[in-house]
């Protein structure tokens, strides 16, 4: 890239600095949740390690399904909804404690269904940056105590209240899954587009120009994970992991994800920071001080702590 981190930073309001570090870098915005994404990437590398079929199942799981980022819960409702419910509108709830839970809906929801997804709330520090983390993750590595009650009673847009239930175990997901940075590549990458102005990314057109595919970082990944064999079209990168042991697709996956899944992702950010820039208004600027702080959280991870020392 162009520009370092430091010199991006110096272009921004210094009076929006207020959230903690990120090995050294200062956001303008939260990324907290987005910055938790490595937990996905280390709690698969331990799957990977164990060397057992079990492992590398439970590691595809945490691939494809992820645990640690966006994390929402799915509830039935014991009646429809009275009215439709926008994505950002408040919710309040209980936790397995006894706890108030006050959040917001994950998504968009039509008058008369039942099924609602609801955010869980995230904070601007990193070590406890949010109370539920569950999705595909292997039960020691979940944090439950901040997830709703099985049953209970919700308050939607602090006025109207519904009794729910939801199966805790497989109803609590991450909608951001290290597999979803490389299925998404077509439209947030490659395809110009109204949300993807600047489409398609110099770095990432690369990439797809020699495999052939915009997915290729997930075909790799998966390829290792299986123990198959890739099949690019350009006939260029294909490996074969049918010929390997754990040991060899555990390398290619680990790396694979981290390498070609993660790293292209963070670049997206970045490119796509440029995109919502607004040189006539550069005061307002929120956008695309989000997204470059994204790339950054993407790209360092929650690990390296404040100053990456």
């Amino acid at each position: 890239m162009i520009f370092s981190l430091a010199a991006a930073t110096l272009l921004l309001p210094t009076t929006l600095a207020s959230f903690e570090r990120m090995a050294g870098y200062e956001p303008m915005s939260q990324v907290t949740d987005h910055n938790a994404i490595d937990l996905d990437q280390k709690s698969m590398e331990e799957q990977l390690a164990l060397g057992t079929a079990d492992g590398f199942q439970n590691a595809q799981n945490i691939y494809e399904q992820g645990g640690h980022s966006k994390a929402h819960a799915v509830i039935t409702l014991d009646s429809g909804l009275s009215k439709s419910l926008s994505k950002g509108q408040p919710i309040s709830g209980t936790d397995v404690d006894g706890n108030a839970i006050v959040t917001t809906a994950y998504s968009d929801t039509a008058i008369g269904d039942t099924v609602i997804k609801i955010k869980y709330a995230t904070s601007n520090i990193q070590d406890t940056y949010v109370g539920c983390s569950v999705g595909a993750l292997p039960e020691r590595y979940q944090l439950t105590s901040g997830c709703f009650k099985v049953s209970g009673l919700i308050t939607v847009n602090n006025e109207d209240t519904y009794t729910y239930t939801y199966d805790a175990d497989n109803e609590n997901k991450a909608g951001r899954t290290i597999k979803g940075f490389s299925t998404s590549a077509d439209s947030e990458q490659l395809t110009t587009s109204a949300s993807c102005p600047g489409c398609p990314y110099k770095e990432f057109k690369k990439f797809y120009d020699y495999y052939g595919s915009s997915t290729y970082a997930d075909d790799y990944v998966t390829a290792a994970l299986d123990g198959t064999a890739t099949s690019f079209t350009t006939g260029l990168g294909n490996a074969d992991f049918s010929k390997y042991g754990f040991d060899g697709r555990r390398e290619g996956a680990k790396k694979g994800s981290a390498y070609m899944n993660v790293y292209m992702y963070a670049l997206r950010e970045f490119e796509d920071a440029f995109d919502n820039c607004k040189e006539v208004d550069i005061d307002q600027n929120y956008g695309a001080a989000h997204s470059w702080d994204e790339g950054v959280a993407f790209y360092t991870g929650s690990l390296e702590g404040t100053t990456g020392a």
